[in-house]
C-alpha cells in the first residue's frame, strides 16, 4: 500500500505540472503577440523621432546656408533606414511588423512632421514605410549619388548633414545637402 501511495503522488505531481505548463503556454500564446506589437510600435515611434530630428537638422542647415553642419544620432533597433540620393529621399522600412501604424494602403502625413507613412498588409503582418522627400534639395551620401542603408545596430549611427551650396558648374542647380557618417 505504501508503494501505491507514492506512485499516486508522483502521478498527481506530473499531472499538476503538465496542467501548469499548459496554462503558462496558453497565457504566453496571447501575451507574446501583444509584446511583439508593442516592441514594433516602439521602433516605429522612436524612428519617427529620429527622422524628425534629422529632417529638422537638414532644414536648418538649408536655411543657414553653405558650410552649415548638423549632427544626428540615429539608433536602428529594427528595420532599415536608407538614404536614396537618386530620389532625394530618406526612407525607413520595417518589414514583418506586428504593429499596424496606420490604415493599410493609404499614405498619411505623420502629424507634426514632414514624414509620409505607408502601412501595407503582408499576410498577418505589416510593412511600414516612413519617408522624407526633398524635391527642392540635392541629397547626396558621401558627396556621391550612392544609396546607403543603415540597418539594425546596438550603437547609434552618427550622421552629419552639411550644406554644400549650389553646384558650381550650374548656377540654378539645387542646394546640395551631403549626408555622411562620422565616428565618435
Amino acid at each position: 500500500m505504501g508503494e501505491n501511495k507514492k506512485a499516486q503522488i508522483w502521478v498527481e505531481t506530473v499531472i499538476y505540472t503538465l496542467i501548469a505548463i499548459s496554462l503558462i503556454a496558453i497565457v504566453l500564446s496571447f501575451a507574446y503577440p501583444a509584446i511583439n506589437k508593442q516592441k514594433d510600435r516602439a521602433v516605429v515611434l522612436s524612428t519617427i523621432d529620429a527622422m524628425t530630428e534629422l529632417d529638422n537638422n537638414i532644414r536648418e542647415i538649408y536655411r543657414f546656408g553653405p558650410g552649415n553642419k548638423r549632427q544626428t544620432l540615429i539608433l536602428i533597433n529594427n528595420g532599415a533606414l536608407t538614404i536614396n540620393p537618386s530620389s532625394d529621399s530618406i526612407v525607413f522600412e520595417l518589414e514583418e511588423s506586428a504593429f499596424e501604424y496606420s490604415e493599410a494602403g493609404r499614405i498619411i502625413n505623420v502629424s507634426g512632421t514632414n514624414i509620409a507613412a505607408l502601412t501595407e498588409k503582408k499576410g498577418d503582418k505589416f510593412k511600414i514605410t516612413l519617408s522624407l522627400n526633398y524635391n527642392n534639395l540635392d541629397i547626396k551620401y558621401n558627396s556621391e549619388q550612392d544609396l546607403r542603408a543603415f540597418t539594425k545596430s546596438q550603437n547609434p549611427y552618427n550622421i552629419m548633414a552639411e550644406n554644400k551650396g549650389r553646384g558650381a558648374s550650374i548656377p540654378d542647380s539645387k542646394i546640395v545637402i551631403d549626408l555622411y557618417e562620422v565616428s565618435g
